[in-house]
């Protein structure tokens, strides 16, 4: 497995892409060192290797994970599913001057309308629409304290592994131990295509509800269709994620060998 890269090079980020984020904001906390750290937002990645796999959940086991959300509720997809996403990350460049690192996501979309299906559609345009982190794990101590003190993200620290072979591109996701959590195998197959989103993240810390917004630009293969395998371990919470039943025919895969993302910083939900 290649290794993240652990130094960011000086114009990286001199892109149009990157030049057309220019607000700034600096959040100070805590690190993995017990040290007061300032960051300046919004984070920029670069040369990012990433996975996306949108599919549907059981709808009442999503909910049962969730809890109350207060105005926020699951999007429908059909008779008792909802859709959810699984992404994993191989950060390459980051500012700040921290390192790359390793990250899976689970998420299950949610947003303030009872209408199914539609704000995924028009995402864009309907700004409530974003998805609930129910896992994000990552192999760097600094983010993920960095996750936890600044969004209250489900972060903790795990190993992984990912590789190209005949079958497709396989994620396997253990405890620092070595205890199985996720197994995860998709086809990189599919129309190259570029693409260029805005994505919005939920989270709560201290009681309140935080939407973080992500701005993706990269070329991709996309895969609509298909099948993926996908396998969590008997250690919680991924005996509960389990249960969510995520389907194994995704709505679609897509997959980056070098992705571009601008993190911004969190907002309260009003």
């Amino acid at each position: 497995m290649p290794a993240v890269s652990t130094t960011t090079t000086t114009d990286v980020f001199d892109t149009a892409f990157f030049r057309a984020h220019t607000a700034r904001k600096p959040i100070e906390i805590t690190d993995h060192r017990g040290e007061r750290r300032v960051y300046t937002f919004p984070t920029f990645f670069a040369h990012s290797r990433t996975t996306l796999v949108l599919t549907t959940a059981r709808t009442d086991r999503a909910s049962a994970l969730l809890g109350d959300l207060g105005p926020l509720r699951p999007v429908r997809m059909g008779r008792g599913r909802c859709l959810a996403v699984l992404a994993c990350f191989r950060y390459g460049e980051l500012s700040d001057g921290m390192k790359g690192y390793h990250e899976m996501a689970l998420g299950i979309a949610v947003s303030r309308s009872r209408l199914p299906i539609l704000p995924a559609l028009l995402r864009r345009r309907w700004g409530s629409f974003g998805f609930w982190l129910l896992d994000l794990p990552v192999s760097s101590d600094e983010n993920r304290v960095r996750g936890v003190e600044i969004w209250g993200y489900p972060k903790t620290m795990k190993r992984f592994r990912d590789e190209d072979g005949p079958g497709g591109r396989t994620f396997e996701m253990t405890t620092p131990e070595g205890v199985p959590c996720m197994r995860l195998v998709v086809p990189r197959t599919g129309k190259v295509r570029r693409t260029s989103e805005i994505n919005r993240s939920y989270s709560r810390k201290d009681g309140t509800i935080l939407r973080t917004v992500t701005h993706s630009e990269g070329e991709c293969r996309e895969a609509k269709g298909g099948r993926i395998e996908l396998e969590f371990g008997k250690v919680a919470p991924y005996d509960r994620f389990g249960e969510l039943d995520l389907s194994t025919r995704p709505l679609v895969v897509r997959d980056f060998d070098d992705l571009s993302n601008v993190l911004y910083w969190p907002e309260p939900v009003r």
